[in-house]
């Protein structure tokens, strides 16, 4: 078992490195191998050049987008303006008259209760 797992790390010398010897607890043997460090670098970078190619994609999708918008607003004679410049619309009147009576109406409107709280 123990050279069976040496000869495992061997073979795999080029991608990583065995941390400690093999260790046997009970039946088990057991042994870590990790990465090279180079090896997850080059991994790492493979990951963000395809990320970056994602958001390009996804960027330039966009972008064809709302070039197709602005011209069909401009073949049905509109003025066509990008989702990003449009300001979003808030309402900031609150309506609470209807909470008070609602509230009336969960609480039960007895006398008892409209003394303790009204």
């Amino acid at each position: 078992g123990f050279d069976l797992l040496n000869r495992l790390a061997e073979d795999m010398s080029d991608l990583c490195i065995m941390e400690g010897k093999p260790k046997r607890e009970g039946r088990n043997l057991s042994c870590f191998v990790v990465p090279k460090p180079e090896i997850l670098k080059q991994l790492n970078d493979n990951k963000r050049k395809e990320e970056r190619a994602k958001k390009k994609a996804k960027e330039e999708a966009k972008k064809k987008l709302e070039a197709k918008k602005a011209a069909a607003a401009a073949a049905m004679g509109l003025e066509y303006t990008p989702e990003e410049e449009q300001a979003p619309k808030i309402s900031l009147v609150e309506d609470d008259e209807d909470d008070d009576a609602t509230l009336d109406e969960l609480l039960g409107g007895d006398s008892l209760t409209d003394d303790l709280f009204g």
